[in-house]
């Protein structure tokens, strides 16, 4: 949960960021994911699902780019020309 917890403590030292609806919904995109992905990983029925894991794995590197969270913060903020 790396980018959810980059972004929670960004808003929580600096204040909601300023974002188009396309980033905003971007990040709330990688953030229900990596709750996902979570979720699945810590789940009591632990069901060996790789299915799931890759193709919730793979939109998330779709929507990250595999950028580190700095990097992808900066650029959502930059991307939404607010």
């Amino acid at each position: 949960m790396r980018y959810t917890e980059y972004f929670g403590q960004m808003v929580k030292n600096f204040g909601a960021p300023k974002l188009n609806t396309e980033q905003f919904q971007r990040m709330m995109n990688i953030i229900h994911l990596e709750g996902l992905i979570c979720g699945h990983n810590n789940s009591k029925n632990n069901i060996v699902d790789y299915d799931f894991r890759y193709r919730q794995s793979k939109s998330l590197n779709e929507l990250t780019g595999r950028k580190s969270p700095s990097v992808l913060y900066n650029e959502l903020i930059k991307m939404s020309n607010l």
